[in-house]
């Protein structure tokens, strides 16, 4: 299965955007007050128009497009980042591209969100994962979640550019702050390249294990050989979820254990030549859905 995107085209975007995002510590007010404002004002938008699965959910049917808000220009929103470190509060712009696994998810999210769900993307940077499922889905709703307001705040305007933002609502949250996220909740979790230390996958599971309600799922998209899955895969077991097996077009592929993963890993080709950066390296996506009991 293939994936791309369309690089923006012409100016970038100035936004004027108000927040739209749950109740935060002073800290990440700060950040979203000030924030904002710097980065609309010396990085802009732009608009990038990417590719969703089909709109039924199936892998027969019309195909869909959404329009992702992007910064401008990476380097300049790093930059930022770094002469504002105070504004910041430490935090680094990993908002500041489309992911391959966020692009990935986008286009397979209509298998593993139903209608009616309470849905949450976790890590969700610019968001793209959250407005596909809002578009293709029709869930009850979508909580896109961040420690950045100003990438909470950015999904937000996306989704509503997309028409869904009644569906969609944001949430600056911490996931090293486990007892500030919602109890047993949500229908689905949704995660997209958030598994890039091995203490990241450990606050995953833990974040999935309080806000997911019983017989809730996690689906997570990682590079393929990212080094730190299994550690995710150790976390979740120990949490008493198991890896489903009922995915459609799945690829052989075997654990590091050695254990037969051809029933619980579906394996997506991105094309990521046009998405900037290094991200050659996790263009093979691997999806996973772990149920809880």
């Amino acid at each position: 299965t293939m994936t791309s995107v369309r690089r923006p085209t012409g100016a970038p975007i100035a936004l004027s955007m108000g927040l739209c995002i749950l109740p935060m510590t002073s800290t990440a007010t700060k950040v979203a007050l000030q924030g904002i404002d710097l980065v609309a004002s010396r990085v802009g938008f732009a608009e990038q128009v990417v590719e969703l699965g089909p709109a039924d959910g199936t892998v027969a049917g019309s195909m869909r497009s959404a329009k992702i808000l992007v910064p401008g220009c990476s380097d300049a929103l790093l930059d930022t980042y770094i002469e504002h470190a105070d504004v910041f509060d430490g935090r680094a712009p990993y908002y500041g591209m489309l992911w391959p696994s966020a692009l990935a998810l986008s286009r397979e999210v209509g298998m593993h969100v139903n209608r009616g769900d309470s849905v949450m993307e976790i890590g969700a940077g610019l968001g793209l994962v959250s407005v596909a499922a809002a578009l293709t889905a029709q869930p009850e709703s979508v909580t896109v979640v961040d420690h950045d307001p100003v990438a909470v705040e950015l999904a937000c305007a996306s989704a509503r550019i997309n028409g869904a933002g009644d569906a969609i609502q944001g949430a600056v949250l911490d996931w090293t702050q486990l007892d500030m996220w919602p109890m047993k909740c949500m229908d689905v979790v949704l995660g997209a390249d958030v598994c890039y230390e091995p203490e990241a996958a450990a606050h995953v599971a833990a974040v999935a294990d309080r806000v997911l309600k019983p017989g809730g799922r996690l689906v997570i998209a990682d590079g393929l050989h990212r080094p730190f899955r299994p550690v995710l895969e150790a976390n979740m077991r120990a949490r008493g979820f198991g890896l489903a097996t009922r995915m459609s077009g799945t690829e052989l592929s075997s654990s590091s254990n050695g254990r037969d993963a051809r029933q619980t890993t579906r394996i997506i080709q991105v094309d990521s030549s046009q998405l900037g950066g290094d991200t050659d390296a996790w263009s093979r996506v691997a999806i996973q859905v772990y149920c809880k009991p």
